[in-house]
């Protein structure tokens, strides 16, 4: 895995040539890795995860799936000294991690979070770098029941916010959520109060006053129309979700795929894909 931290310039100063130093190897040239991503602050530190196969299984092409089993390493970038440090494991070697993510602080901490599968169950986990190490153990955030899976992480001013989505029967899934202040919650928040819906995809992001929106595709009722759902924590309590888009039956295969972003004031603008029966539209 190599990645090269980008140096501020002028616009129109210097070549695109220019830009980049000389690539990186953050991990080991015979490791099979894969997923990698990366966070900076205002400082221009930064931090990198990705998954490295400890076991893969070269009948499917695809890394860490269910028969293989990967790890979630990291690397920090220290912007004074220009230098990476040497990759950690983050995560069990006998165990598989997948759907890695990270996150950093202006103040130099860093979250990352996983989805970690073993004949315990599904589980998301997180790891907290204090600036100069991570956690000996990481944390899990959900329950091992539902599968939950797809983790999404945002950050404000040291507070860490975690959605993902789980199964609550064959046609359910729920969006929970847990907040970092300095610790975990024992309990996720659910967003999801309709016992009847069926929620996927989940997205977060912060604003720089401490306000989270999230949002997801939520089906209302089973082989009803697909929803962009969408709800706001503000002062530490999640708003009733409120449809976003008009619903709509799609085709086999199409989702909805809701990505958000949010300004500094807790303005949100929310971007979907939907079918109008003949093409798909954004």
């Amino acid at each position: 895995m190599t990645l090269a931290p980008i140096s501020p310039i002028s616009p129109g100063s210097v070549s695109a040539a220019d830009v980049f130093s000389a690539p990186v190897n953050l991990s080991g040239a015979s490791q099979v890795t894969t997923a990698p991503q990366v966070s900076s602050n205002a400082a221009g530190n930064a931090v990198a995860v990705w998954l490295r196969a400890t076991v893969n299984d070269t009948s499917d092409p695809t890394i860490c799936d269910a028969l293989d089993k990967c790890v979630v390493e990291a690397s920090q970038f220290n912007k004074g000294t220009g230098a990476w440090s040497a990759p950690e494991t983050l995560s069990s070697a006998t165990e598989n991690a997948t759907e890695a993510d990270v996150i950093i602080t202006n103040a130099g901490n860093a979250m990352a979070i996983w989805r970690r599968t073993s004949g315990l169950g599904t589980v998301i986990q997180a790891s907290f770098f204090n600036g100069t190490a991570w956690e000996n153990t990481p944390t899990d955030l959900s329950v091992t029941t539902g599968s939950p899976r797809g983790p999404q992480i945002t950050e404000n001013s040291g507070v860490f916010t975690v959605v993902w989505y789980r199964s609550t029967s064959a046609t359910t899934n729920v969006v929970e959520s847990k907040q970092y202040t300095g610790s975990w919650p024992l309990d996720p928040d659910l967003l999801t109060l309709d016992a009847n819906e069926n929620a996927v995809i989940s997205r977060v992001v912060a604003d720089g006053n401490g306000r989270v929106m999230a949002v997801w595709q939520g089906q209302l009722a089973v082989g009803g129309p697909f929803f962009v759902r969408a709800s706001r924590l503000n002062a530490g309590v999640w708003s009733t979700p409120v449809s976003v888009s008009s619903g709509v039956v799609l085709g086999a295969g199409e989702t909805l795929a809701p990505q958000v972003a949010i300004d500094s004031a807790g303005n949100a603008t929310a971007v979907w894909h939907q079918t109008d029966g003949t093409n798909p539209l954004i």
